[in-house]
């Protein structure tokens, strides 16, 4: 069906050169590319073949041609296909690229993309979640025919992150800051979680500040309407239990 020169278009291979597909040069311009899978397409199309083994192998070699030439007769594509390769084309969320753009360019481009995916799935790994909360005194305003004064109580910042580990076991972490009167108060807790099923978990806590303590703690739902809580903490004072 095909000349021995065309063999080597039979491999599954997701990352083979595309120009080795479409037998042309890296330097070819559009009018060979156009040349080329017109000339291909017409030797590998599956109509043209009556044995089910060659109609599959042509099959094949066909959708390999099509995508390769997909690729190297769009400016855009064929412009990061040369630079970064297939995974560059799998990327999404690429600006307009055009060959006129330099290699630097397209890398910056290309690294910008994996390290907004990279945060992307860090977010969703890690669930970050945090808020801020302050209380003002607006007395003054009211019992003052003066310049009011304004002030701030108590400001509050809070920041938690669940990792998951498995289905099974959440580890989170939660930082939090109040400063009141001018006295500022720091908390970090980290907590393991353990669900052993539908009606029991487990959990430790460690918590660091003023008063830093551990806690364990064990759930079990016994009936509908009957649950148990088990519960046991340990406060430290002076590197020493209490």
């Amino acid at each position: 069906m095909a000349s021995n020169n065309d063999d080597n278009l039979d491999q599954n291979d997701s990352e083979r050169d595309l120009y080795a597909i479409l037998h042309i040069s890296r330097d070819a311009d559009t009018a060979t590319i156009q040349q080329a899978y017109r000339r291909l397409t017409l030797l590998y199309h599956p109509d043209k073949h009556q044995d089910l083994r060659t109609k599959q192998l042509a099959m094949n070699l066909f959708i390999q041609i099509k995508n390769a030439y997909d690729i190297l007769n769009d400016p855009e594509k064929r412009a990061i296909y040369d630079i970064i390769g297939m995974k560059g084309l799998k990327t999404e969320g690429w600006e307009i690229i055009t060959r006129t753009k330099t290699s630097r360019e397209i890398l910056d481009e290309y690294e910008r993309l994996i390290k907004e995916r990279e945060e992307k799935r860090f977010n969703q790994i890690t669930n970050p979640n945090s808020s801020v909360y302050a209380t003002i005194n607006l007395t003054d305003i009211f019992i003052n025919d003066g310049l009011p004064k304004i002030e701030i109580t108590e400001f509050n910042v809070e920041q938690n992150i669940d990792i998951s580990l498995t289905n099974q076991d959440t580890t989170t972490i939660n930082a939090n800051v109040t400063i009141r009167n001018g006295r500022g108060i720091g908390t970090l807790t980290t907590s393991f979680r353990r669900i052993f099923s539908d009606l029991s978990w487990f959990r430790i806590d460690l918590i660091f500040g003023q008063r830093p303590y551990i806690g364990l703690y064990y759930f079990r739902r016994i009936t509908q309407k009957l649950l148990v809580m088990q519960m046991f903490i340990q406060h430290f004072i002076s590197n020493e239990l209490k």
